[in-house]
């Protein structure tokens, strides 16, 4: 049932018989509808850019598995199951980016850099999704050769290009959890902190995976297995990154998962390290941080004197407040 095809016209191709293919499908389809269970009863407010993230990606994981059965099956209408597997690729790419970026300004401050990744994201969202749409629907629907050449390249680029995406902000969560580990002492603080660099240095693995498949050309298996990825990276970011909001919110803090914001921690990590400084077994961390700080700093803190902080505070709560306080320094180094 597949045609020969050519270099510029791939061949369409049913599965065959490749149940490897068609189990990448289902499992993906699996972790999908598992997610969505997830996110609906972890999230109490149903709002906010890592929720609505989650959800467009998972919806993009779905959508995408049902167009590509669709298609290879060749169950019609063809152009539903091309409009579903189109739309979910743009959704399940941007949107598992913006489920990285949503928490991104938990353990990065620095503006500049966050709107570095946030204008990628879109303006990449906006050439890539918009030219793969025109030449992959120019190729499918018209005789001329000319998209099909355009359309092989361009698959080539746009894999490479989201790649590259992904790689930066992977990296960027890599880069400051090792600085992190460097500072940080509490066994709790450090697990999760090395548990999300491992899964990031796992998303890098596997996009990596996925470029090399496509630039062997094992288009099909590329595809099919591209689903199956991206339902497993976004199982692993809900987990790793609700454990990361716990960790730099208060113990006592009612704000919800979806709340927090990076306005909003830079100010209780100050309050904290106004806490720490009464603390004598973090003397010496205070003083480094008043080095980091500057003079402005230093007269901030010598406002407040030790009477001033309460005593009565559970070793809990302490070494919460003082994972915090390394977290502000770490943020501080610039």
């Amino acid at each position: 049932m597949s045609d020969e095809g050519s270099k510029w016209r791939p061949p369409r191709v049913v599965f065959e018989g490749k149940y490897d293919a068609t189990s990448s499908l289902a499992l993906a389809l699996y972790n999908s509808i598992e997610q969505i269970l997830l996110i609906a009863t972890t999230f109490k407010k149903w709002k906010g850019l890592y929720f609505v993230s989650l959800v467009v990606a998972t919806y993009g994981v779905i959508s995408y598995s049902v167009g590509l059965i669709l298609e290879y099956f060749e169950v019609p209408p063809y152009l539903f199951g091309k409009i579903l597997d189109t739309s979910g690729w743009c959704f399940m790419i941007t949107g598992q980016s913006l489920v990285l970026y949503s928490r991104l300004n938990l353990i990065l401050v620095n503006e500049k850099i966050l709107a570095g990744v946030k204008w990628m994201i879109i303006c990449n969202a906006i050439v890539w999704h918009s030219s793969i749409i025109l030449v992959d629907f120019g190729t499918t629907y018209t005789d001329d050769v000319g998209f099909a050449k355009c359309f092989w390249y361009l698959e080539h680029v746009q894999m490479t290009i989201f790649c590259i995406q992904e790689f930066i902000i992977s990296g960027l969560y890599v880069w400051r959890t090792s600085a992190f580990l460097k500072v940080v002492s509490k066994t709790s603080t450090r697990n999760i902190m090395s548990q999300l660099f491992t899964i990031n240095v796992i998303l890098i693995v596997m996009d990596i995976a996925l470029l090399f498949m496509q630039y062997k050309h094992w288009r099909i298996y590329q595809t099919v297995t591209k689903a199956f990825i991206y339902s497993v990276k976004l199982k692993l970011e809900l987990n790793i990154l609700s454990k990361l909001v716990d960790l730099v919110r208060s113990p006592n803090d009612p704000t919800l998962l979806n709340e927090i914001d990076g306005t909003t921690m830079p100010g209780r990590a100050q309050r904290a390290l106004r806490r720490e400084i009464s603390t004598p077994s973090l003397k010496p961390v205070c003083d480094h941080v008043e080095h980091g700080y500057g003079n402005s700093s230093q007269d901030a803190l010598a406002d407040r004197s030790p009477s001033q902080v309460s005593n009565s505070q559970s070793s809990r709560t302490t070494g919460r407040e003082s994972d915090i306080l390394y977290a502000d320094m770490v943020r501080s180094i610039k």
